[in-house]
């Protein structure tokens, strides 16, 4: 038990708290060896303190925001205030997260730490959106036989007549998407901030997902609804090159009214997309494959915002896709 009159607890600014219940003796020693174990703690308190003095005492902060800066190894002492009388606030620590500064827990040297900086914090904080959207994902399988031959014809007939032009399957998937939403316009709209509507765009700007050592970058082809076949080849080229040497501007990951990602280039047979805010929809097609009927066939799996677009909706919308890549001439 602690005597009257003595403090159960001793708080410090930014040192080491002291219990009184520690120096006191519980197990019949002499008062005299409590008070030499209450003067070690004490002085062991002021050493404390003046260690850490230099790197907190003289830093305003409370202790949610001590306590996340830490976790994120962020010396709260290096941290610029803004708040009223120089006190660091939450909104601080995250502003000297968002501005790259490097940590300052110690990382062993054979270890490899990174801050996402430009487009990959772009990409990132949109991912991060994408988990509070509610969504639906819808899977089928596409025929892709006579993609396969339309392709081989126009590559063909390229060469013949000297066109220098590679024809990829996301370009024509990227085709077809486009005339799919001709028939299908509401698929084409971006959600409302608030969530409670959305805006229907007369513009198909088709996000397409690119892998680069850098990782996923999602860069928008726009006005593919005019676009002939050719031309959007080029720009898939064109924004291809800018992502693997990491020359895309922010603003070119913005705009984009759905978004395509084809994984069979490097393979996987389904795989689920996850939804780009504010955009309702992504098709994602994996690698083409022999099936049991002998035909070449693919997996698509639509993910779609389920505020606004139902399962039949999207039901709907992709027959009219697998119709146009399975029919494309």
């Amino acid at each position: 038990m602690v005597p009257v009159h003595n403090p159960l607890i001793s708080l410090t600014t930014c040192g080491t708290a002291v219990r009184s219940d520690d120096t006191v003796a519980t197990d019949g020693t002499s008062s005299s060896t409590s008070n030499t174990a209450t003067t070690a703690a004490a002085s062991a308190a002021t050493t404390a303190e003046t260690t850490n003095s230099h790197s907190c005492t003289d830093v305003l902060a409370s202790p949610a925001v001590r306590r996340f800066a830490r976790s994120n190894g962020i010396d709260i002492g290096a941290v610029k205030p803004t708040g009223s009388h120089k006190q660091i606030t939450m909104d601080d620590v995250h502003a000297y997260i968002s501005a790259g500064i490097q940590p300052t827990s110690r990382i062993p040297a054979s270890h490899q730490h990174r801050r996402l900086r430009g487009v990959q914090l772009s990409m990132a904080k949109r991912v991060q959106l994408s988990l509070q959207v509610p969504t639906l994902v819808f899977s089928d399988v596409y025929t892709v036989d006579a993609l396969i031959q339309a392709r081989s014809t126009m590559l063909a007939h390229a060469q013949q007549f000297h066109v220098d032009s590679n024809i990829t399957f996301t370009s024509l998937l990227v085709k077809a998407l486009s005339m799919a939403l001709r028939q299908h316009p509401h698929i084409n709209s971006i959600a409302d901030p608030d969530g409670l509507g959305y805006t229907q765009v007369d513009t198909h700007d088709i996000s397409i997902a690119i892998d680069t050592l850098q990782g996923l970058v999602v860069p928008t082809l726009t006005n593919a609804q005019d676009a002939t076949l050719l031309h959007i080849q080029r720009e898939l080229v064109r924004l291809r090159d800018l992502a693997y040497n990491n020359q895309l501007s922010v603003e070119s990951l913005q705009g984009g009214t759905i978004t395509v990602s084809n994984l069979g280039t490097i393979g996987g047979r389904t795989f689920k997309a996850l939804l780009v805010p504010p955009q309702l929809a992504i098709v994602a097609f994996g690698s083409f494959y022999s099936s049991h009927t002998n035909q070449t066939s693919v997996d698509v799996s639509i993910t779609a915002d389920h505020r606004f677009l139902d399962g039949a909706a999207i039901a709907r919308f992709s027959n009219t896709l697998r119709s146009i890549i399975e029919n494309p001439i």
